[in-house]
């Protein structure tokens, strides 16, 4: 209520008492609903990408063990302790899944591969140096600082009957490159052999590689 003041005689009402307004907050600034809402979604994504870890590691171990036709979306379900939903929320079908891991378990090895070769070519590598840096990768699964043996083989074999052009499809893709580089590393290292001998001794030595790895 506004207040009234006497000077020389006269009434003068005072100017109502003002209330500063609050500046409302600029746009994209955080409040405490957002604040909730982003750690709400960075849950929700967290335990998202943990709940796909856990399928993946289950259905790699599953496929490697007994073959992608033996084993069936309930057995993966238990392994990774999470419910069916899930594997159709992330992956959408089994045969989504298997090529998934096959992907998975390819990346590292063509990477490892590349990464060896580059090292070698620093010192001018001999054939052997190339083999070995070509096969250790795939016969090695060096993940977590430990040496196990690798998984791909195993699921790359399950699969060849009934999927040969999707395996065929994930080689072309994820190892092109590299097999590039290496042929090129064995040409300048036997500059005798012609192409067709080259070529030759690679693929044999790309069917003992998995040979000897089933």
């Amino acid at each position: 209520m506004a207040k009234s003041s006497i000077q020389g005689g006269t009434a003068r009402a005072a100017e109502p008492e003002r209330v500063r307004p609050v500046d409302p907050a600029p746009p994209g600034a955080a409040t405490p609903a957002a604040d909730a809402r982003a750690d709400s979604r960075d849950r929700r994504r967290l335990n998202g990408q943990e709940t796909r870890e856990r399928i993946v590691a289950a259905a790699e171990e599953l496929f490697a063990s007994k073959g992608y036709e033996a084993v069936g979306l309930r057995d993966i379900v238990r392994a990774a302790e999470v419910n069916s939903a899930a594997i159709h929320y992330h992956f959408g079908s089994k045969e989504a899944l298997i090529l998934h891991v096959l992907y998975a378990r390819a990346r590292p090895i063509a990477e490892a591969r590349l990464k060896g070769l580059h090292e070698l070519r620093r010192r001018g590598p001999l054939v052997e140096d190339v083999l070995d840096a070509f096969l250790r990768p795939a016969v090695y699964d060096e993940r977590r600082g430990q040496r196990t043996r690798s998984t791909y083989a195993d699921i790359r074999l399950g699969l060849s009957i009934n999927h040969k052009e999707q395996v065929r499809a994930v080689q072309a893709e994820v190892f092109n490159a590299s097999t590039h580089e290496y042929l090129q590393a064995l040409r300048e290292c036997l500059p005798h052999l012609s192409e067709h001998d080259l070529y030759f001794r690679f693929d044999l030595l790309l069917g003992l590689m998995l040979h000897a790895m089933a």
